[in-house]
């Protein structure tokens, strides 16, 4: 309840009513326009299904792409010594390429997907392990579907880190596959 008072005297009240909107379980819609997806809707089911494993259904419609699906898988213990995810998305694009783009040389093709898979654990006091990779259909589908992904890294990298730490000293073992083309 919000009161607003001029001096002593109340001039304005309204009640209030709250919603947590970012629950584990349920649907979760966004709809939106964009110059590029035509007009949209975003629909994901969230389930936690422990303490451990939570998913992410996407059944995702744009009327100048068409539809698309997606499946996200997260897990971590509850104590913070491990955690990761794996994320799968696919549409067949109806628009691939740009409009100044030559189908003939362009990198984008109709089929387009994307696989990520990131995991890090704590294997004792003093070692700690990090892995991180991406798989992308073309060089365009995180920018094209994956906007806020796309501005924090536009070429995201593919590696796996084992590090080891003693007193005085850090060793580090560092992986980098190259997965996509």
């Amino acid at each position: 309840n919000t009161l607003i008072y001029m001096g002593r005297l109340p001039i304005f009240y309204t009640p209030y009513w709250s919603k947590n909107l970012d629950e584990d379980n349920g649907w979760h819609l966004t709809p939106g326009y964009g110059s590029q997806l035509g007009a949209y809707m975003l629909a994901a089911y969230r389930m936690r299904w422990n303490e451990y494993v939570r998913t992410e259904t996407h059944l995702d419609y744009r009327t100048e792409r068409g539809p698309a699906v997606g499946q996200d898988i997260g897990w971590k213990d509850p104590q913070g010594l491990w955690g990761g995810k794996l994320k799968a998305y696919y549409l067949n694009d109806d628009d691939p390429y740009d409009k100044n783009e030559d189908p003939e040389t362009s990198l984008v093709e109709e089929e387009r997907y994307r696989f990520h898979l990131a995991h890090d654990a704590v294997l004792s006091d003093r070692d700690y392990m990090v892995a991180n990779f991406h798989y992308l259909s073309d060089p365009d589908v995180l920018e094209d579907f994956f906007n806020k992904e796309y501005r924090r890294s536009p070429e995201p990298e593919n590696y796996a880190s084992l590090t080891h730490r003693e007193r005085g000293y850090s060793a580090n073992l560092l992986l980098q596959p190259r997965l996509n083309d």
